[in-house]
């Protein structure tokens, strides 16, 4: 993976380039633990901020910067709904055009059916 960095999650609309009102970090503020996620569209890693211990996901997006705007807007959005996962920043990588978003670590939960756990 390379090394990401950090943003804050203010995002003015109307603007010619929505990633000129995002602040943009740094991925090195963070360390790597493992990748925990491949997807069609994106790859996730367990990390840790170096200096708060937070326990975070790191996410690249393969597609746009518009569909990586596209998901910091929406779980901008969704702020606050314990259902899904908190954006916490946008990173930059080794690359200056790579970006990461960096979202809330959630261990994944087993699926329940009918309030039971499916070995039940």
């Amino acid at each position: 993976m390379s090394t990401p960095a950090a943003a804050s999650s203010t995002i003015t609309p109307g603007t010619s380039n929505p990633l000129d009102n995002i602040r943009i970090g740094r991925v090195d503020s963070y360390k790597e633990f493992g990748k925990i996620g491949v997807g069609a569209f994106d790859d996730a890693w367990k990390a840790r901020h170096r200096h708060s211990g937070r326990k975070v996901a790191i996410k690249s997006v393969r597609a746009s910067r518009e569909s990586l705007l596209r998901e910091v807007a929406l779980l901008a959005a969704c702020a606050g709904n314990s259902t899904v996962v908190e954006f916490q920043e946008v990173v930059r990588g080794m690359k200056a055009d790579k970006l990461y978003l960096i979202i809330e670590y959630a261990r994944a939960q087993p699926a329940l059916h009918h309030g039971r756990t499916p070995n039940h």
